[in-house]
């Protein structure tokens, strides 16, 4: 009974940092786009890739609309 409880830790342990990692290159994904988007100036174009397809568009034109979503994130209001 004790080495199957000992194979179950170890199992959920590798399951917990296999997730640990997955999240850490996500925080690792955000901080890049955070980077990126701190570069690109109020009038600078941006690509969106949406479902593998890219679109091209301003943050004027995402930002036109305000308390939305784009307006938010390129406005700075969220911590990325």
């Amino acid at each position: 009974m004790a080495e199957k409880v000992c194979l179950e830790t170890i199992e959920i342990n590798t399951i917990l940092e296999s997730k640990l990692v997955n999240a850490l290159n996500k925080e690792k994904e955000w901080k890049d786009i955070k980077v990126k988007l701190a570069t690109i100036s109020i009038k600078g174009m941006v690509i969106l890739n949406v479902g593998g397809e890219k679109y091209t568009t301003s943050v004027d034109t995402l930002t036109r609309v305000k308390d939305t979503f784009f307006t938010a994130l390129l406005s700075n209001q969220w911590e990325l």
